[in-house]
C-alpha cells in the first residue's frame, strides 16, 4: 500500500481486486465492510481495526475476519 494509506484504502483495493466480495463482505459503497466483517491486526482479536480512517503500521499483518454469531 502507498504511504499514508488507511484501512479504508485497503477495503477499496480489495473491492477492485476481488469484486465478488462486494455485497457479500464489502458494502456496495466499496469502502466499508458489511456488518460483522472487520480487519484483525497481527492476529490479535482484542484489537480489530474498526476505525477505517486510521493508518496501518508498517509491517502490520492485516487479516479479514467475519464474525457470525447465532443461537
Amino acid at each position: 500500500m502507498p504511504k499514508n494509506s488507511t484501512y479504508r484504502d485497503v477495503v477499496k483495493l480489495l473491492a477492485v481486486k476481488y469484486p465478488a466480495m462486494i455485497g457479500l463482505i464489502i458494502d456496495p459503497n466499496q469502502e466499508t465492510f458489511l456488518s460483522s466483517n472487520m480487519f484483525v491486526i497481527n492476529g490479535n482479536l482484542e484489537f480489530p481495526a474498526m476505525l477505517l480512517d486510521q493508518m496501518p503500521a508498517d509491517g502490520e499483518q492485516i487479516s479479514l475476519m467475519s464474525v457470525i454469531t447465532g443461537g
